[in-house]
């Protein structure tokens, strides 16, 4: 092999590695709030708002419960005002970390996760 071929193999190989280890310091993984407060990483969690349980949305400030699959409820905070179609969502999916000095989960984006419009189609078709 000439010099010039072992060069281009070698940095064709680093720039493999490099892609491979910044694609997997991006990747968040899904979870629940009792892991979310265990691990104290950047996680995605599903679950449900608690509109009966307290809820504040300030200019740059909205807290409010969520509660995951596993039924864990948890005080959340997300230092944006509330979402548009928030209050509409069926589930939300909030992304961030547990903060043990705020003994809250801190969201960083939430997204909302609505009824979809096939859902009702879907329904009226089993019940057929």
């Amino acid at each position: 092999m000439s010099t010039k071929s072992i060069i281009v193999v070698v940095v064709v190989a680093l720039a493999g590695v490099l892609m491979m280890m910044s694609f997997a310091g991006n990747v968040t993984e899904y979870s629940t709030f009792k892991s979310a407060r265990e691990s104290q990483k950047e996680v995605h969690i599903v679950a449900q708002w608690q509109k009966d349980k307290p809820w504040k949305n300030e200019a740059n400030k909205f807290s409010f419960y969520l509660k995951d699959s596993l039924n864990h409820s948890e005080l959340v905070v997300y230092y944006d005002p509330m979402p548009v179609n928030f209050e509409t969502a069926d589930k939300v999916v909030v992304s961030g970390k547990y903060d043990p000095k705020q003994d809250a989960f801190v969201a960083n984006k939430i997204l909302m996760k609505c009824p979809s419009k096939y859902d009702n189609a879907e329904h009226a078709q089993q019940n057929n």
